[in-house]
């Protein structure tokens, strides 16, 4: 048994008063079933449609959006500019290491986020990578550069290989024309390998780690350090 939510749009042209009516379910092989409905419409009048009390889960429609589907920029956000390893963007730029991983990211904002300023931040202090290691050494990952598979307005994709001793790393990265990044990592084994441990290092700037949000911790100040486990 799982349960089945519907929303029901009200016209805003609609009079107060109760409405009856019923809803039929059909199940594939099964009969159908008949709920009595009953609905009672007031004179008041959501200005947001409830959406202000997430307890109404009038959000959920927001599900069966097709809004931005179409890949298009949408205004006031600029196309995505490929020179290079650099991908330039509504005041900001990401560079790419040959490892596909972010070697510098810069923000030309300024702090009210309100304009643009020809003066780069950097949020990087060197670039991201990951350090694996063995119970013996640090393994040192051979790049094999950078290679773009889509590069259209609204989004830039490009996937990357690096090799060491008996362990492959793959990297596939996704940009999108509103800054969000997203990222899919995948080691493999070439050898029986053994392993101590794999991390991913964020060398982020002082101006640019003073506030954290997520692995469990909700938005503010960055703590000194953080435990957390998958």
């Amino acid at each position: 048994m799982q349960a089945l939510w519907r929303g029901l749009q009200v016209p805003i042209s609609s009079h107060p008063g109760v409405y009856q009516g019923k809803v039929i379910v059909r199940v594939k092989d099964k009969p159908a079933k008949e709920i009595n409905l009953s609905i009672k419409v007031t004179n008041e009048l959501l200005k947001d449609g409830g959406i202000a009390e997430p307890w109404k889960q009038t959000r959920l429609k927001w599900l069966n959006s097709t809004l931005a589907q179409e890949n298009t920029v949408i205004s006031p956000y600029t196309a995505l500019i490929v020179t290079g390893k650099i991908i330039s963007m509504l005041g900001r730029k990401l560079e790419l290491n040959a490892n596909g991983l972010p070697k510098q990211i810069q923000t030309f904002f300024t702090p009210e986020m309100t304009s643009l300023t020809t003066q780069a931040k950097n949020i990087l202090t060197e670039p991201i990578r990951f350090q694996v290691t063995t119970p013996e050494k640090e393994l040192v990952l051979k790049n094999n550069d950078v290679v773009f598979t889509t590069t259209q307005p609204g989004t830039v994709k490009w996937k990357a290989t690096s090799t060491t001793e008996g362990l492959q790393m793959e990297v596939n990265g996704t940009l999108e024309f509103d800054g969000f990044v997203a990222y899919t990592v995948k080691f493999t084994a070439l050898k029986e390998t053994s392993i101590k441990d794999i991390r991913l290092l964020l060398p982020l700037s002082k101006v640019a780690s003073s506030y954290m949000m997520g692995l469990g911790k909700k938005g503010g100040y960055r703590p000194t350090s953080l435990e957390w486990k998958w």
